[in-house]
């Protein structure tokens, strides 16, 4: 509780300025999620305020964040790769399933040492979703995958999911979202599904 109500000092700090001004970098699956839930309560408590929303994928947000480009970000990834000059407070955490296109899923649940055989949606950013997956698949002594389609893009990753048999890491609350839900089926594994931190990202 003590580090959410830190980020909200600093929300405050930057809301306190004579012409209030907030620009904000949002992954698209926090929007996808709770975007306009998160909007409907900014402008309750700072009406005031000027609110900019960037959509941006992990790789951009961090370089946005210290050349200035937004103010702060709300993103998941692992804090332990930031450098000092950002700081992360945690808001929660994400659990990330496996999704894949809805008519090719068996019941489960697949040996994860099967599914690496399949193409793979992944992406080269160092601290979000794919490295929590990287490190996940070898924390269970499994190879990586054989294939991997390097794709940051969210709405790419759906629509290859819905129409090819590649496998795509995704949090799993999205899987709830109808428009979602219609063309891909959660992949049930043997193993634990891994988490990754949520948070706030400020300069």
């Amino acid at each position: 509780l003590s580090e959410i109500e830190e980020a909200r000092r600093s929300v405050r700090h930057l809301l306190g300025r004579e012409h209030p001004r907030v620009t904000v970098a949002a992954t698209p699956a926090f929007s996808a999620l709770c975007l306009s839930d998160a909007l409907e309560r900014f402008h309750a408590r700072y009406p005031l305020a000027q609110l900019s929303l960037r959509d941006a994928f992990l790789s951009q947000t961090l370089p946005m964040l210290r050349d200035g480009s937004v103010d702060l970000a709300i993103t998941a990834l692992m804090p332990d790769i930031l450098g000092a000059d950002l700081s992360f407070e945690p808001l929660g955490e994400i659990e990330i399933s496996l999704a894949g296109q809805r008519d090719l899923q068996r019941p489960g649940p697949y040996a994860l040492s099967d599914l690496v055989a399949r193409p793979w949606l992944l992406d080269s950013a160092a601290a979000g979703v794919s490295a929590v997956v990287r490190r996940w698949i070898a924390a269970h002594g499994v190879a990586a995958p054989a294939r991997t389609i390097e794709c940051p893009s969210s709405m790419a990753s759906m629509v290859l999911s819905m129409q090819t048999d590649a496998v795509s890491p995704i949090p799993r609350a999205m899987l709830s979202q109808p428009w979602i839900a219609g063309g891909v089926a959660e992949i049930a594994v043997d193993v634990p599904l891994p988490w990754i931190p949520l948070g706030i990202v400020l300069r």
